[in-house]
């Protein structure tokens, strides 16, 4: 018996044509109260190793694949292929898919690059696949040519007006942009548009005045972090994170999982049973 094998059926027009089918009622879903997680003595501490899934899990501490359900509920994971940490190569895999195309960071755009339409310069031709304005992060796809750093391209915004931008910094593998700035210990989060942080970890935001160099003039774009990564400086007051360390670190901190103890199983297995008996 699997686990949704346990769950009351209901009846659902799933074709919404006004004929109903029996189907699982997903909907019910289970999950041990909080007092119960946070006891201590009830769970052991495990990390998941890579490529290892729920069932060889549950198979290595229960002996048995069965009770995968229970290192997943306990652990409150709701989709075991995003919730559950991939391995390398999935989650490669899966940066690839949801990251496709090359990141162009652009200066000086006349304008917003609109969803699949063509970008151009000379020999080179893509298309749009999205446009971020506020980080300048233009991703493109079906190149034609390779764009480099100091062409100025050209494109259309939404009222059919030519639009210009500058190639400033060019990532061939989107997932290996920016994702988000750090302080230097890892400690803190960074405005992309302020100024290097002090030693305080204090920022200064486009046009704000302050310390020096800005007691004068206000913080310009070209003061910010962002210009600096889009400039292509190696700056030595924070850290330029990618999207593939962000979802490295997201991945790894999800290896570290709540086993509940093999005493008690064989007891939430009984009384799980008797809930969805009581349900049906």
């Amino acid at each position: 018996m699997t686990y949704f094998d346990r769950f009351p059926l209901i009846r659902y027009d799933i074709s919404k044509n006004g004929t109903e089918r029996l189907a699982t009622d997903i909907i019910r879903r289970i999950s041990f109260r909080d007092r119960v997680i946070d006891e201590a003595s009830l769970f052991n501490d495990y990390a998941v190793q890579d490529g290892e899934t729920p069932e060889m899990v549950s198979e290595k501490f229960y002996g048995s694949p069965k009770f995968h359900w229970i290192v997943l509920l306990f652990n409150n994971v709701i989709d075991p292929y995003l919730d559950w940490p991939m391995s390398d190569n999935q989650l490669s895999d899966y940066l690839d898919k949801k990251y496709p195309g090359k990141a162009l960071f652009v200066l000086n755009e006349t304008g917003n690059f609109i969803e699949n339409e063509l970008v151009l310069f000379s020999d080179f031709k893509a298309r749009v696949d999205s446009w971020d304005p506020t980080i300048k992060k233009l991703i493109i796809y079906n190149e034609t040519g390779s764009p480099s750093e100091g062409s100025i391209i050209s494109s259309y915004d939404s009222r059919g007006n030519l639009l210009t931008a500058t190639i400033s910094r060019v990532v061939d593998i989107h997932r290996f942009a920016l994702d988000h700035f750090e302080s230097l210990d890892g400690s803190k989060d960074l405005n992309p548009l302020g100024t290097p942080p002090d030693s305080d970890g204090k920022q200064l935001v486009i046009g704000q005045t302050g310390d020096a160099p800005y007691t004068i003039d206000a913080v310009t774009f070209g003061n910010t972090i962002l210009y600096s990564y889009i400039d292509g400086d190696n700056p030595s007051t924070h850290v330029a994170i990618t999207i593939a360390q962000e979802q490295e670190q997201v991945n790894d901190s999800r290896r570290v999982i709540r086993l509940l103890k093999r005493d008690f199983v064989e007891r939430v297995n009984d009384e799980f049973t008797r809930i969805m008996r009581d349900i049906r």
